[in-house]
């Protein structure tokens, strides 16, 4: 049976390892997920052309795979570890373009990056986990938490007001960011431009 991925935090506490608790300024060129150490000021709010475009690789051995798109949740400081907002990422390689849900069909594999402060200019490194659900890039498990990993953030609007519920939500909260995580049999790098999801969201 292949495990829904809003049931892997269960999963991994059960099998020992770590997970969260469960997520106009304007870039100068739109090209901010391809130049972040050029970007001074302000983390930008929009995001379009290589900002958006996901070029987030695999590299294991002789397995090189790409993920397809990205979805973020935030959990609020009721439910996360540190007692502030977090937010909680999930790359996701498959065919399914919707928001993960108990009856999404099972990827191919995800990375979920957890506890991550909400952006701001600073390089920031959380729990980066990769799951395994077809078994062809981890030999002898499901996950693995990568050894390290740093994550740079290229553009962000996560609309905390709308998670406080004091703006009504938009279609267009996103994060970019750059991350490059390190696991025992090869490595995960490059570009992601994650959309928001109510079904991946802490509240309450």
């Amino acid at each position: 049976m292949r495990l829904p991925v809003l049931l892997l935090p269960m999963f991994l506490v059960a099998c020992g390892g770590d997970s969260q608790s469960r997520p106009d300024g304007a870039p100068g060129d739109g090209d901010a997920g391809t130049q972040p150490d050029a970007r001074t000021g302000p983390l930008p709010t929009t995001c379009t052309g290589a900002c958006s475009t996901m070029t987030l690789n695999v590299s294991f051995g002789d397995v090189n795979r790409s993920f397809d798109r990205a979805f973020f949740g935030l959990s609020a400081p009721s439910q996360s570890d540190s007692g502030e907002w977090e937010i909680y990422i999930e790359n996701n390689a498959g065919d399914d373009d919707a928001c993960p849900t108990l009856t999404s069909p099972t990827p191919q594999f995800i990375l979920t990056v957890a506890g991550l402060a909400l952006p701001d200019d600073a390089s920031v490194s959380g729990t980066a986990t990769l799951v395994d659900f077809e078994g062809a890039l981890l030999t002898d498990t499901v996950f693995e938490e990568a050894s390290a990993n740093t994550l740079s953030w290229t553009a962000a609007d996560v609309c905390l007001a709308c998670a406080e519920g004091n703006e009504a939500d938009r279609a267009d909260r996103m994060i970019a960011f750059d991350i490059d995580a390190t696991f025992s049999e090869g490595s995960i790098a490059g570009h992601s431009y994650a959309t928001h999801c109510e079904s991946l969201d802490k509240l309450e």
